[in-house]
């Protein structure tokens, strides 16, 4: 177990599962999650996590993304990565495909309005990489979003700012 495993302690279980290849949707159904050049597995698996638990339907990640089937980001995920279906894709691409859907778009930008566009059952919630933030050609396809923060921190780690976000745009009210 000890030549299998990657965490210092393992349990005594091993599997082999086989990884999920999905053609991308023509059309996609509530809440989708991007992820643009999230580089920590933890944050990446945290954030499929919490679209499972908050009923997303999917989730996007740019190829430069942490490995959604790594190690780490299959702990962080705990079997998450295999209840929704998630693509690796190009961002502004699946973008542009989510407005022609009449999708609203949404990303954190630290530039942003502290004001949130209406909810609609066409939700689509993209969040950037952990030092720079969104590209500028993702940001120009979406409503760019700064979540108002009374205290002195400029942001938030990305996981906790996307969870707070899916949380908000499913929350009812």
């Amino acid at each position: 177990m000890d030549a299998l495993a990657t965490a210092g302690t393992p349990q005594s279980l091993c599997a082999v599962a086989k990884t999920p290849a999905a053609p991308l949707p023509e059309a996609f159904q509530g809440m989708v999650l991007l992820l643009e050049d999230v580089q920590d597995p933890g944050n990446v698996g945290t954030l499929i996590r919490t679209a499972d638990a908050l009923g997303a339907s999917a989730v996007i990640l740019s190829p430069q993304c942490a490995d959604p089937f790594s190690p780490k980001t299959l702990r962080a995920s705990m079997g998450s990565v295999y209840h929704l279906p998630v693509y690796v894709t190009d961002v502004p691409a699946a973008l542009r495909a989510l407005n022609a859907q009449g999708y609203t778009c949404l990303c954190g930008h630290l530039r942003g309005s502290e004001t949130l566009p209406p909810k609609t059952d066409k939700m689509a919630l993209l969040v950037g990489n952990e030092g720079n933030g969104v590209t500028d050609e993702a940001a120009a396809l979406c409503y760019a979003y700064r979540l108002p923060m009374p205290g002195r921190a400029e942001s938030l780690n990305a996981a906790v700012f996307g969870a707070i976000m899916l949380y908000e745009l499913t929350r009812e009210g």
